[in-house]
This record gives C-alpha cells, sequence and structure tokens, in this order.
C-alpha cells in the first residue's frame, strides 16, 4: 500500500488552480481523498509534493496538506488494526498451516507483465508510466502472459539478457533501461508482497557510454551567424526557419536551459536588469529567470547576458502580452492534459528539429564544410556545459547553472553563484560562439 500526495489535474478551477488529493494505492487499485488546498500546476513540485514559494500562501497550504495527510494515514491504519482485530485468530491458523501454499497460489496468480502495468499505475510521471506499459508489452511479446511473477529467477535473468542482447543490438542506451525497469517491477513485487525477499540475482552490467550530443564550435558560429542574418531581415515573429534558429540559441544563452523547461516559460517570467562589476564599474544588462527544472524539481536561478540575444527576445515577445507563452508551443487560452502537453511538446520541437537541421546542412553545403550529424535542442545544453568547461569553470558551479542535483556540500554550504559571475560567465559563452 502507498499513499502519497498527489496534484490532482483532472479538476481545474476558475483561478486556474488544481486540488490537492491524498491518493492511496494498493494492489493495482487507487482512490482519493481530496483536501481543501489547491495551487496552480507551477506552484507543485513534483520531486517533493509540495508548494513552492511563488505561492504566497505555500507554508499555510502545505501545512494544511500535511495536516491531512497525517490524518489519512492514520485512518487506513486504524481501519488496517481494526481488521486484524476481527480476522486475528483465522490469519495466524492460516498462515501457521497454509503459509507456503498460499504464497505460491499468489504467485502464480499475477504474472510479470501484470506487476509491470501495476507499477505503471503507481507512476506520477506520464514518461515513466509510458516506459513501465512499454516494458509489460515486450514482456507479453518476448515471453508470454503466462510468465508468473513466481518464475523469476536466475534462470530467466540469463534468458531476458539475452533476448535485449538480440532486440536492442543497436542501441546502447536501452538494455541498461530494460535492466533497470525489470530490478523496478521486481523491488516493487517484494514491497506489495508479491515476493518474499530479493533473491541474489545476478542482472548484467552495461558500460554507461556517454552519448555524443555535442555541437562543435563551427557549428555553433554557423547557426549564430544564420539567426542573426534571418532576425536581422523580418520584422515580424520569427517563424520556420527563424525560429528553429532563435529557440537553439535562446536554450543555449539560457544556462543550456532544457526544451521542456523552455516552452514552459512565459514573457512575465523575464526580468530585465542590470548589475554592475565591482572592479571595473561598468554596469551589464541581463535578463534572469527563476525556474523549477519540470525533470528533477530543482530550483535554478538563470542569468543571461542580454546584449546578443536583445534581437532575438524582441522578435519573440513582438505583438504578444506578458501572459504569453515566450515560444508559441503551448497556447495560454487552453489545458493540457498530462498526455496532450507531452504530445505537443513532441511534435513542436520535432519541426523545430527538422528546420534546424535543414538550415545547417544547406549552409554547410553552400560554405564547402561537411554536413553534421543530425543534432536536436538538448543539444544546446550539452554545448553550454562543454564550453563552460573549456572556460575552466568549476564544475560544482556548472552543475548550479545547468540545476542538476547538488551534494550538501554545494547544496548547504558553498554559497549559489551571484548575478554578475553568470553573467560574465553567459557574456564568455556566448563570444565563443560570435554572438558578443
Amino acid at each position: 500500500m502507498i499513499i502519497s500526495k498527489e496534484l490532482f489535474t483532472g479538476k481545474k478551477f476558475a483561478d486556474g488552480s488544481h486540488p490537492i488529493a491524498i491518493r492511496i494505492c494498493h494492489n493495482g487499485r487507487s482512490t482519493r481523498i481530496f483536501t481543501s488546498v489547491s495551487c496552480r500546476r507551477c506552484d507543485w513540485n513534483l520531486h517533493h509534493l509540495c508548494i513552492i514559494g511563488k505561492d504566497p500562501d505555500f507554508k499555510i497550504k502545505n501545512e494544511a496538506v500535511e495536516t491531512a495527510f497525517r490524518r489519512v494515514s492514520a485512518g487506513v491504519q486504524e481501519h488496517i488494526d481494526r481488521c486484524l482485530d476481527r480476522d486475528f485468530d483465522s490469519l495466524s491458523e492460516g498462515l501457521a498451516t497454509n503459509s507456503e501454499i498460499s504464497c505460491l497460489r499468489r504467485l502464480d496468480e499475477l504474472t510479470l507483465a501484470k506487476a509491470a502495468e501495476r507499477k505503471a499505475v503507481e507512476c506520477v510521471r506520464l514518461n515513466t508510466r509510458r516506459g513501465y506499459e512499454s516494458f509489460a508489452r515486450y514482456v507479453r511479446a518476448r515471453f508470454g502472459d503466462g510468465l508468473s511473477i513466481g518464475d523469476i529467477d536466475q534462470n530467466f535473468i540469463d534468458r531476458f539478457a539475452s533476448a535485449i542482447e538480440a532486440d536492442y543490438s543497436g542501441h546502447n542506451a536501452m538494455r541498461p533501461l530494460m535492466v533497470n525497469r525489470l530490478k523496478a517491477v521486481v523491488r516493487f513485487a517484494v514491497a506489495n508482497g508479491w515476493l518474499q525477499c530479493l533473491r541474489g540475482f545476478r542482472f548484467p552490467k552495461y558500460v554507461a557510454v556517454c552519448r555524443d550530443r555535442n555541437c562543435s564550435r563551427e557549428e555553433l558560429l554557423i547557426l549564430g551567424k544564420l539567426a542573426l542574418r534571418e532576425t536581422a531581415t523580418s520584422s515580424l515573429p520569427p517563424k520556420g526557419k527563424a525560429l528553429s534558429l532563435t529557440v537553439f540559441l535562446l536554450c543555449l544563452a539560457f544556462q543550456g536551459i532544457a526544451p521542456v523547461d523552455m516552452a514552459s516559460l512565459r514573457i512575465k517570467d523575464l526580468t530585465f536588469g542590470k548589475v554592475r562589476d565591482g572592479k571595473t564599474g561598468r554596469a551589464m544588462e541581463t535578463v534572469a529567470v527563476d525556474i523549477f527544472r519540470r525533470k528533477t524539481g530543482v530550483p535554478v536561478h538563470i542569468v543571461a547576458y542580454y546584449p546578443p540575444i536583445r534581437s532575438l527576445l524582441r522578435q519573440l515577445m513582438r505583438g504578444r502580452t506578458a501572459n504569453d507563452f515566450l515560444i508559441p508551443c503551448f497556447d495560454k487560452a487552453k489545458t493540457y492534459t498530462d498526455s496532450q502537453r507531452q504530445n505537443r511538446l513532441s511534435n513542436f520541437f520535432h519541426k523545430l528539429t527538422e528546420s534546424l537541421n535543414a538550415c545547417l546542412r544547406e549552409e554547410c553545403r553552400q560554405t564547402g564544410l561537411e554536413p553534421p550529424a543530425r543534432i536536436t535542442y538538448y543539444y544546446a545544453r550539452h554545448a553550454f556545459c562543454n564550453l563552460t568547461d573549456s572556460l575552466d569553470i568549476p564544475h560544482h558551479l556548472i552543475r548550479k547553472l545547468v540545476g542538476h542535483r547538488q551534494t550538501v556540500l554545494e547544496r548547504s554550504y558553498l554559497r549559489p553563484p551571484t548575478d554578475l559571475e553568470q553573467a560574465l560567465v553567459s557574456q564568455s559563452v556566448l563570444s565563443l560562439i560570435g554572438l558578443a
């Protein structure tokens, strides 16, 4: 049984907020008990399951949700105690006489594919849920629907390893992913009592090979030159080729912001200002953004050097209101489910990626350079990390800039980078690709 807090996005109030519910899951079935607290989706931290500081009443609301969570947990425990008090004698007799038989019967009734589907139901994130559903379909197709959870032994682990070696021989990332999903389903079965304990399984080990997602400096120089040329010849908001170039360079300029976080930015989230260098006395124009990464829930304070990207931002913001999204991925007047949001993101960035690669290949042909391999918008994040590393920026500072999880030392003892330090890093990075 799992009891957790959840922002229920299936219901939306007039002010744009969603109710917070206490979710109880047991054996693949779930129910929700709604609290009197609600918040907006952007104010809910998926990693810590609480309301973040953007909401002015976040402390009061979090206390109310925590009180409701403790009340529900106590009620569930009281219900379990009542059931045990009523049937304790019969329970002990059954365990004393038929423990091995009942255990085997339970294991025979539950298949590995069904266990994976129940694991998928427990997942909060849409992509994770789809991953376990895909794993369940793979197990059915490869080993049949009759594979019981109790039949998992070292022999099956070896068969599973041979199967993924044959099916994913050309996909280095999929083999460790499938092994990790099998491990997670086994741990889930143990946690729910379907398996007695984790046996000493020997899972195959794969070397985690880092995918080459880095853009060369020559490719970044070409993209910067193309973006400035496209924005200089048009006074309208960018579309097609111009939009694909603009979004890529802004992802790089905003400290390698992930595409999913970039699509969620609104114009009102941008804060324009100046920071003064105490040594030289000169003021630097900056644009700052505060976000919570959707992937990890880590808060990130982004400061970018403004003059090189001024024309790009002005083109995007021309003729639009403060409540509009910075890039035209989502419509502010529509409400999206998790599935609709994911599909919209995939389709939008797929079109931009095709346009971006077409521009890069055409420019390479005209200049006589070898066309590069296909790049995506996540390459901007890798490019920012590699460019800052080439500037000898300490790795703990790079982790803070891009919003990766930090150690206790970095999170609690080392001071965060100042706006001036971030602006200087941004200026140095943009100068490397010809924008500053």
